[in-house]
């Protein structure tokens, strides 16, 4: 009997590269961003269980709303051998052994973390989502664009408008109105708690068994600084906007 059972997933490479280029990392992020898209049917786009084109020869009209979001041809969406044609099934289950998953996935089991480093990625993301969870999608994904938090860099209002096909006064306004639900009292305490963890695991030193390979402490460390540098830009520019009071919002350290 093989040690491992490994599950298996075709996606659609063509789509999945287009968000990708566009800033998109999934599809909630991109059906947030266009009113005019449905998860449920751009899944089953990523998934290969859509044509390109109907029996009538005709192409799709969730493939001219994605090339229209994605500004590229429907063409790009999809391996040309599915253009006329599903695929029946996505997913299958294989037993494997080590070596067959690192055929597959380099560095499996091979790649050694402190575990103190997976605990602070864990609880700062817990973080994050209870500080953040009380945005919709769309502020949310200009907020994190702005400040750099997750895996985005900063970026512009231009940047960010040429997502949505907006200007860039309307991403500063959605901005805005983003910071000001973040900054209400009921909602502020996640940012201060949040600020404060990533305060405390800044300056907390590591300790951990000496492990081979171990990635170099300030690597380590970027898992909590990167972040805290964001949020606390993101607390200055609140207050820049005057919508800080000294009751429900501490100064920055």
């Amino acid at each position: 009997m093989k040690d491992y059972r490994l599950k298996v997933a075709v996606k659609n490479n063509y789509l999945l590269t287009a968000m990708e280029k566009k800033g998109f990392r999934n599809i909630h992020q991109l059906c947030a961003a266009y009113d005019f898209l449905r998860e449920a049917t751009v899944g089953m786009v990523a998934n290969l269980k859509l044509s390109l084109y109907n029996r009538r020869g005709e192409t799709r009209p969730i493939y001219l709303k994605l090339s229209r979001a994605l500004i590229c041809l429907p063409e790009d969406l999809i391996p040309p051998q599915h253009w006329h044609s599903e695929l029946k099934k996505n997913t299958a289950e294989l037993d494997v052994t080590l070596d067959e998953i690192r055929a597959v996935l380099p560095g499996y089991l091979d790649a050694p973390q402190l575990p103190d480093a997976a605990i602070e990625q864990r609880e700062l993301s817990e973080g994050m989502e209870r500080a953040l969870g009380v945005l919709n999608p769309r502020q949310r994904f200009v907020i994190e664009r702005r400040f750099g938090l997750g895996d985005n860099d900063e970026e512009t209002y231009e940047v960010i408008a040429g997502y949505f096909g907006l200007t860039r006064e309307r991403i500063r306004q959605i901005e805005a109105k983003a910071l000001r639900i973040l900054k209400m009292p009921r909602n502020a305490g996640e940012l201060l708690s949040l600020t404060d963890f990533l305060h405390v695991k800044a300056r907390k030193p590591r300790v951990s068994e000496p492990v081979l390979d171990t990635p170099e402490p300030e690597k380590a460390a970027d898992v909590v600084r990167t972040p805290l540098l964001a949020i606390t830009k993101m607390r200055q520019r609140i207050q820049e906007l005057g919508l800080a009071s000294p009751v429900d919002f501490r100064p920055c350290h």
